[in-house]
């Protein structure tokens, strides 16, 4: 913030008083010194969000009137241009801090604990309509433009791991372990990032390595669960939800989870409850449709809203031994492709989030999302195809349904359990051992995010015209917004100058 301008941020309101209204008050912080937030300042989701935010605002606001709230320039956009209001109060109920990866076809957006969905600043492509900023699991179509399988509506993908009945969970939608329960320590580049989070018990660490994988349409994540403890851990477990969103068709999908978790070593089930809680040790439920029970397998169950999710149940691990599996992320132009990328990495459990059509039937096209697993004691589901260069159709509207993945040798992954494990758990089709999940249908939840960590700007866009906002993003952390000389003369502004954000 230039010095000696006045502050439109909420650091200039003494501590308690509220933040939502315009601020005159000249500011005091030091010149390009980042400023704190308030005490009153809400720690939770959109359901405790001030009571006094409005739903509509002027539709023009003189230059001497500073806005000083993310929340009040909220009421204004709703006016000037409703569907950017719903993208921007989006935005708010995500504010875990991690890092945006990606390659040249996956992005991915990563938070610090190891789950996804985090606040962006790139809209997803047309076809959906939404212009969705949040990055999840995105596909990069070859034009540049951006597909989102998972920030849309509930923000519900995470992971909970359990050993001998400590645990450690997270999901932004579905709650997290509670902060006195780890130490974290989480480093990111422009295409990895590593979580790393050891139980307040001293008795195990989990590890989540992000990175590119041997295919382009695959990100690889490296699970590493070590025994820290001096003692075996008998009851070792992970679990991993998942809320399919696919675009351009969120909240209507087809959804595929294959093979029969009966054929898969350490795999004790698999639906496509994509809502349930992260917590390893909480019940296990589907959700029923056309006459379908939701537990795997199943291929193109939908479209509707629904996700998938899995339930594993490790050999117990000596003191000192760690257990590594891996994770895939990705996306690819229609299913045969992502067959293929599947087969690359040999991978041997497996979810497809695919579009419905027009007609509500499945889709391929204009891409099919992938959610896979490997070194989990199963077989390989698909061979690999031979490396081709990237197809040149723009966000296409048909696929070739007949390609089919042929070709080279299956890459077999590497497992590394403890040695000569004393005895492997018991298969329950209905559960894990020592608490059996029920099968018990769940509903949509009703819960909004219950974190939003706080932030500051940390620079300033370019000059720009006197009828234009200057703000400020911070998408590491929250989105914080600090408006100065605000001249809002044509409701019409923002859709037609600034379609995607304010």
């Amino acid at each position: 913030q230039p010095s000696g301008q006045p502050s439109s941020g909420p650091s200039s309101q003494p501590s308690g008083q509220p933040s939502s209204g315009p601020s005159s008050q000249p500011s005091t912080q030091p010149s390009g010194q980042p400023s704190s937030q308030p005490s009153s300042q809400p720690s939770s989701g959109p359901s405790s969000l001030p009571s006094n935010l409005p739903s509509s605002g002027p539709s023009s606001l003189p230059s001497t009137q500073p806005v000083s709230s993310s929340f009040e320039l909220l009421g204004i956009i709703q006016e000037a241009c409703p569907a950017v209001a719903y993208s921007e109060r989006r935005k708010l109920q995500v504010g875990t801090v991690g890092a945006i990866i990606k390659n040249e076809v996956i992005k991915l957006g990563v938070t610090e604990q190891g789950s996804l969905n985090i606040p962006g600043d790139v809209p997803t492509g047309p076809l959906d309509g939404r212009y969705e900023t949040r990055v999840g699991l995105r596909y990069i179509f070859p034009d540049g433009s951006e597909g989102e399988s998972t920030s849309y509506g509930c923000t519900c993908e995470g992971w909970g791991a359990g050993a001998d009945g400590e645990k450690l969970f997270f999901n932004t939608a579905r709650g997290d372990s509670p902060d006195t329960d780890y130490d974290l320590t989480f480093d990111s580049t422009a295409s990895t990032a590593v979580s790393t989070l050891i139980h307040a018990s001293g008795k195990f660490r989990v590890t989540h390595d992000f990175h590119p994988s041997a295919s382009n349409n695959l990100y690889e994540v490296t699970v590493s669960l070590e025994n820290t403890s001096g003692e075996t851990i008998n009851d070792l477990r992970y679990r991993r939800v998942f809320d399919w969103d696919v675009y351009p068709t969120p909240f209507s999908e087809c959804v595929t989870i294959q093979p029969d978790p009966s054929t898969v070593e350490f795999l004790v089930d698999a639906t496509n409850d994509g809502f349930m809680d992260s917590d390893p040790y909480d019940s296990f439920s589907s959700k029923p449709l056309g006459g379908e029970d939701g537990f795997a397998p199943f291929t193109d169950l939908g479209p509707a809203d629904h996700g998938a999710a899995f339930q594993f149940q490790f050999d117990p691990l000596p003191a000192g031994e760690t257990f590594t599996f891996q994770i895939y992320y990705g996306a690819a132009g229609n299913e045969a492709e992502a067959g293929a990328a599947l087969g690359t990495v040999g991978a041997e459990v497996y979810s497809f989030g695919k579009p419905s059509g027009s007609d509500g039937s499945c889709t391929d096209s204009p891409n099919v999302y992938i959610f896979g697993f490997a070194a989990v004691g199963g077989d390989t589901q698909f061979t690999a195809a031979p490396s081709t260069s990237r197809s040149p159709t723009v966000n296409p509207t048909s696929r070739d349904p007949t390609m089919t993945p042929t070709g080279l040798p299956i890459k077999v992954p590497t497992r590394t359990p403890s040695e000569n494990p004393t005895s492997s758990p018991s298969k329950n089709r209905t559960g894990v051992p020592t608490k059996p999940p029920t099968k018990s249908p769940s509903t949509n939840p009703t819960s909004l995010p219950s974190k939003i960590s706080t932030g500051v700007p940390t620079s300033a866009p370019n000059t720009s015209p006197s009828t234009m906002v200057n703000s400020w993003f911070n998408f590491s952390g929250f989105l914080s917004i600090f408006l100065n000389d605000l001249q809002l003369t044509e409701p019409s502004f923002f859709c037609q100058s600034q379609p995607y954000s304010v």
